[in-house]
């Protein structure tokens, strides 16, 4: 683990250091053309030019990088464009996955031009992606400023409102994006969506009722079945819970959570009778879950190895490894391992995964434990 530490705050030196090279190369250059006075100047200056506006409207990030440092550098004051500059300087940087860096020159930006709306929407989405999800809201809330009738805005941060835990707030902006798309567009979804809020925020029967809203309006048939069954499930009502897994397997682009789920109403019910999925139709995850819960593999067999300096790989694991200790813990609970199940909880809410449902399912399976039982 030293050794990972000491490399990934090596790398990140590096990073840096590759930053102020650009930037400081791109200001020595301007530097020096200043100081120069080279016969000639007057033609070469519109080839430098357009080597200039090639690397500033080239794909290559580099080469933006190097155009935008150098334009706002060679002069005393900011030239004209200069949030425009910061801005696309922003976005080289964040090609490089360098988000710390890239949000210093969205801010540079915001502050030279504070109508640049553009802005919110790209630092909404790099808060998102830090899982700062509280200062990702901000950003749509300015976005919501300007647009004040886009439903979608209002479902955006819902979304990270209920990442940050703010689930009464969630429901009240998938409300209002209700109310303005009802008149001209299908809105099916936006019922799933609160939802899955309710649902996390352990309001099941609230959830029943919008899950039940969605498939009146032909929402997601697979999804919705899967959410109301799951409600069903931790509302401990097992045999609906079981009906409606069992339609949910037989929708269309049905998921294998539906399977997953009714080995565990069936374990409730009927242990040891538990329906095979059908032959096919399994994608290779959830699947693997069953080898776990069947104990021929253990969570960390079948986890991608978490390598420190790939994001989205690291990401996946935690979601993988939530979504596996969560089951394994509602396998425990099916047959009475009491200290086995809030183990696996324990697991899965370390995992900190908070837009998965699984994750606060996990914690209030914990809370439920934790509460004195009866006599």
């Amino acid at each position: 683990m030293g050794l990972t530490q000491r490399s990934l705050n090596l790398c990140k030196g590096l990073r840096h250091a590759v930053v102020a090279m650009l930037v400081a190369t791109a200001s020595a250059v301007c530097a020096h053309a200043a100081d120069q006075d080279v016969p000639g100047s007057q033609k070469a200056a519109p080839r430098n030019l357009r080597q200039i506006d090639r690397c500033l409207h080239s794909k290559d990030a580099t080469s933006r990088v190097w155009a935008c440092s150098l334009l706002l550098n060679s002069a005393a004051s900011p030239p004209a464009d200069a949030a425009g500059y910061h801005l696309s300087r922003g976005y080289a940087f964040l090609a490089f996955d360098w988000p710390d860096v890239a949000m210093r020159d969205f801010s540079a930006a915001l502050g030279l031009d504070p109508d640049l709306h553009e802005v919110h929407q790209v630092r909404a989405r790099v808060f998102r992606d830090k899982r700062a999800y509280a200062d990702a809201a901000v950003e749509i809330s300015h976005m919501i400023e300007r647009v004040p009738q886009d439903p979608r805005l209002y479902l955006e941060r819902a979304s990270v409102l209920t990442y940050a835990g703010e689930f009464g707030r969630a429901a009240d902006d998938v409300s209002t994006a209700i109310q303005i798309a009802e008149s001209y567009e299908p809105i099916a979804d936006f019922y799933l969506q609160r939802a899955l809020i309710y649902e996390m925020a352990g309001h099941y029967d609230d959830a029943l009722r919008d899950v039940d809203v969605s498939l009146a309006r032909n929402g997601d048939q697979a999804r919705s079945l899967e959410a109301k069954g799951r409600i069903l499930y931790l509302k401990g009502l097992w045999s609906q819970a079981d009906a409606v897994f069992a339609q949910a397997g037989a929708a269309p682009d049905a998921s294998s959570y539906a399977a997953l789920w009714r080995r565990l109403t069936q374990a409730r019910l009927a242990p040891g009778k538990v329906d095979p999925p059908p032959v096919g139709t399994t994608p290779a995850w959830p699947a693997p879950i069953e080898e776990v819960l069947d104990g021929a593999k253990r969570l960390d067999d079948i986890l991608p190895i978490d390598w420190p300096f790939d994001r989205e790989a690291s990401r996946d694991a935690r979601r993988k490894l939530c979504e596996a200790a969560y089951f394994v813990g509602e396998e425990h609970l099916a047959t009475g391992d009491v200290a086995g199940a809030r183990q696996s909880f324990e697991r899965a809410a370390g995992t900190r995964v908070t837009e998965l449902v699984f994750y606060h399912a996990a914690r209030m399976r914990l809370t439920e434990l934790a509460a004195p039982q009866a006599p």
